[in-house]
């Protein structure tokens, strides 16, 4: 157990401060946005906290903020390994362990990261909801003021569905394809090979949250079915591939 958890430190020091400071600037620049929606001629004339998340014609919505910053995640956690011909790649050697066994510890690596980032967006959007709070009169404020905001704004329900089973489990196999994929991208990195499909996850779980449809209970089975073929299709290849190291 104890070299699994050294492999992990090894994955993991390649990004992990490099992620809560992309997470910092990102939070600041959906406060930034967030605070200037509250100004709105749409928010000041009805009233209502959620169309400060919301994006308009002449607003842009939280939701973008956040898009752009799991796409940059993303990235940074694709290109986690991509190189092994280095003191990384002598310290796994050291440790033998072999390149599966790396590739599934780093995909797990990313799903815990992807679904922090998902934590912080929560506690992101819960904060911002209780200080719009403050900008409006207090004869419009009751106690369920923020529970409202949060479910009747799209974008937030996308990623905290509350109750909706469907959508919890949805946004589940999202992360957990998502890590996987990530990682199979670094892993045929390393071997010479450019694992397009990856990217094009990345994209698809991007372009989700950018639009934020507000999927309800039919919609989402198709998108979680897709998402655990997607996750099938990089064990697959994964899995098809020899085991040595590459020299």
């Amino acid at each position: 157990m104890k070299k699994y958890l050294s492999v992990f430190t090894v994955i993991a020091r390649e990004s992990i401060w490099r992620l809560p400071v992309l997470w910092a600037v990102s939070a600041l620049l959906q406060t930034a946005v967030f605070y200037t929606n509250m100004f709105s001629e749409r928010v000041l004339e009805n009233k209502i906290i959620s169309d400060a998340f919301n994006a308009y014609t002449d607003r842009i919505g939280l939701s973008y903020v956040f898009s752009f910053t799991l796409l940059l995640t993303g990235i940074l956690l694709m290109k986690t390994g991509m190189e092994f011909r280095t003191k990384t790649g002598y310290t796994l050697r050291r440790l033998r362990i072999s390149e599966k066994q790396v590739y599934v510890i780093q995909a797990l690596y990313n799903c815990l990261m992807i679904f922090l980032l998902f934590v912080f967006e929560v506690s992101l959007c819960f904060a911002l909801a209780n200080w719009g709070t403050t900008f409006i009169r207090a004869d419009y404020i009751t106690n369920q003021t923020v529970y409202l905001t949060f479910y009747s704004t799209s974008f937030i329900h996308e990623i905290f569905a509350g109750r909706n089973i469907v959508t919890v489990i949805r946004n589940i196999l999202i992360i957990l394809s998502l890590g996987f994929n990530l990682s199979a991208f670094s892993y045929l990195w390393r071997r010479g090979s450019k694992y397009i499909f990856g990217i094009l996850v990345l994209s698809a779980a991007v372009f989700i949250f950018w639009t934020s449809p507000g999927f309800n209970y039919t919609e989402n089975i198709p998108v979680a079915l897709t998402a655990v073929g997607t996750l099938l299709i990089a064990l697959g290849i994964v899995r098809s591939r020899r085991e040595e190291y590459d020299s």
